[in-house]
């Protein structure tokens, strides 16, 4: 049951939420929540997915846990607005979660609950009083979820960065590995020039998404120079060096998972870029990826339209 009076794509505002588990006896909370609308070309539809916010009565952060998922503050209310069998971002993350090569980081042992998928269940919104349809109320991917080493922060000195997230928005030179889009040729050359001193979100049509880009420092350096090691090194350099900088693994098992889906909508765009610590003693460059938004699979296209995937074709 979600109620507000007010929300748009822009800020957060605030409303209550209860959650009404079948599994759970007792009475259920309500409990004070703060929404937002979600994602770009989303909001243009009746039914709009949501990002949550959980708050005490003082404004603070507090963590709740549903479904047997993790407890916390951040909570996402999908939409599934351009699936309308409301199903394939679930069960396409849920497929990942169970076949993927867990994250190097847990391989290693060092981070034994990391996930590089989010889970959730399928629930039945209420808005203000009326009912609003099926919806999938979900982890959110970040930090916490990938269990990436925090940003340190010592009593004197600068902030040292660790751990760095970042995802892929939108097509570019960058977010394809060295080839503009439509195009079949590699120019060979080095992905544009970053500036961490300007605290902006985007680099090359990627968002940072840990740290904080408005209140810590933030580092593009291990994603740049992935980039580099695909966009402009030759065949014997690369296949010299990329397994430094990327989890070989993870890679081939996503490689195998959007092929299986016709993912035309997540071949670089539509993915979270992890690096567990960059100061770690080893695995310090490695880069893992994990997918996002995957509405527009198994037939369908991002805006719901099936023209070009077919069952028999293959990426082009």
């Amino acid at each position: 049951e979600v109620t507000y009076n007010y929300c748009n794509g822009s800020y957060y505002n605030s409303g209550t939420i209860r959650v009404t588990d079948p599994n759970t006896a007792g009475y259920d909370s309500t409990y004070i929540a703060a929404y937002k609308y979600r994602g770009a070309t989303a909001q243009n539809y009746d039914k709009k997915s949501y990002a949550i916010k959980l708050r005490d009565e003082k404004g603070e952060s507090v963590d709740r846990e549903f479904f047997g998922l993790r407890d916390d503050n951040n909570w996402i209310l999908d939409a599934m607005a351009i699936d309308k069998a409301c199903m394939r971002n679930r069960v396409s993350t849920d497929l990942w979660n169970d076949f993927a090569t867990h994250p190097y980081h847990r391989r290693e042992g060092w981070e034994k609950k990391a996930r590089q998928g989010t889970r959730g269940e399928f629930v039945e919104v209420f808005l203000n009083g009326t009912y609003h349809g099926l919806y999938c109320m979900t982890e959110k991917m970040d930090r916490k979820q990938l269990k990436l080493k925090k940003l340190e922060q010592p009593e004197t000195g600068k902030p040292i960065i660790h751990g760095t997230l970042y995802k892929s928005s939108q097509w570019s030179y960058e977010v394809l590995m060295g080839h503009e889009q439509g195009e079949e040729y590699f120019p060979m050359r080095f992905p544009r020039g970053y500036d961490n001193t300007l605290k902006q979100e985007t680099w090359a049509n990627y968002e940072i998404k840990y740290p904080d880009y408005e209140e810590e420092p933030i580092d593009w350096a291990p994603l740049f120079n992935a980039i580099k090691v695909v966009a402009s090194y030759d065949d014997e350099k690369f296949e010299s060096s990329v397994a430094e900088y990327f989890d070989i693994p993870n890679v081939v098992d996503y490689y195998l998972f959007i092929e299986l889906m016709l993912a035309t909508d997540n071949h670089g765009k539509n993915m979270f870029f992890y690096n567990y610590d960059q100061r770690a003693s080893t695995l310090r460059r490695m880069i893992g990826v994990a997918p996002w938004d995957l509405d527009g699979t198994w037939g369908r296209r991002w805006d719901g339209s099936s023209s070009i995937c077919k069952p028999d074709q293959d990426f082009t």
